[in-house]
């Protein structure tokens, strides 16, 4: 049996400097979006939940436009999940097996953390904008720390910090009653030029493929 997908978004000093106001952090963030085409970048997460022990999830992330996504979970063990935008392949080497489902239908099961993902290279500025109100953090260098608050139910609150230098996350963190999930992400590597068949599922022969319906 697979495990569940563990959920698969820090700050340096110095001298001071004069911090932009939100509009022009937000207007820098939609032109960094806007000339993306794809993005890879490495990302450490950890998620506590009540008295849980922290679960640490590590690896790497691949996005091509307009919808393409590729995670390369590398620790605690290595699985390979890959998104179309309609249909999602989650391949555990160590079962030998593929999951193959609704794209959709799996991330409200899952507990995959699509927005930090989604910020940094598939949400556009304008669906951003129609989903949360976005708030000031304060700013240390080098990072802007934004707070996005839903507008409507059914998603949850998220903060960013965005590198001053990128205007793309650098960290990200999701919280919900119960339920935290903070990501670091580094190693930004925007319009490389990947490949579509980074993103064409493609196992050792003889794996198990398994359909799953939510």
């Amino acid at each position: 049996m697979f495990r569940a997908w563990i959920a698969v978004g820090f700050l340096a000093g110095g001298p001071a400097q004069a911090a932009l106001p939100l509009s022009d952090v937000l207007n820098r963030m939609e032109q960094a979006q806007k000339n993306l085409t794809d993005v890879r970048f490495e990302f450490v997460q950890r998620v506590r939940q009540g008295d849980f022990p922290e679960q640490r999830v590590a690896g790497e992330v691949f996005v091509k436009r307009p919808g393409l996504l590729r995670v390369v979970q590398k620790t605690p063990e290595k699985q390979v999940l890959i998104s179309d935008g309609t249909t999602f392949w989650l391949y555990a080497p160590a079962q030998k097996q593929q999951l193959k489902g609704d794209w959709k239908a799996w991330l409200k099961q899952s507990g995959f953390p699509l927005p930090l993902i989604d910020f940094v290279g598939t949400f556009t500025p304008e669906l951003w904008r129609s989903q949360y109100k976005v708030m000031f953090g304060g700013y240390q260098e080098p990072l802007y720390e934004l707070r996005f608050e839903p507008l409507h139910g059914g998603v949850m609150p998220l903060t960013l910090w965005i590198s001053e230098e990128s205007f793309l996350p650098a960290r990200g963190r999701l919280q919900d009653p119960g339920v935290s999930v903070e990501v670091l992400l580094k190693g930004m590597q925007p319009n490389t030029e990947l490949k579509p068949s980074l993103f064409v599922p493609r196992v050792p022969e003889g794996t198990e493929e398994i359909p799953v319906t939510f």
